[in-house]
């Protein structure tokens, strides 16, 4: 669970995907806040599928954990995006090789 406003799912942070973490900390951590810091260790890997400030989502997400099966996916496409005033704005995007998952 990310925030009780945040239904996310949350890949497990291995092979290649954690190798695109380090390199991305070896170059921007020290843009990083209290939350995204590599040195914190609360950074998660994830895809939002729905958020709200304003709406406590804790009780569908527990329901959502509840009734949850692992799957398999591929992870085509990298994005680091900021929370700000007017809500969430993508500010960069990486496509990944077809052979990178």
């Amino acid at each position: 669970m990310l925030s009780p406003n945040c239904i996310a799912c949350i890949p497990t942070t291995s092979g290649k995907l954690l190798e695109y973490y380090y390199e991305y900390h070896e170059q921007f951590d020290a843009y990083c806040d209290n939350w995204t810091k590599a040195e914190n260790g609360l950074w998660l890997p994830h895809f939002t599928l729905y958020f709200n400030s304003g709406i406590d989502l804790g009780p569908i997400i527990m329901e959502m954990v509840r009734k949850f099966e692992p799957f398999e996916g591929k992870i085509v496409r990298l994005e680091l995006s900021e929370i700000n005033d007017d809500g969430i704005e993508v500010i960069y995007t990486h496509n990944l090789e077809e052979n990178n998952t």
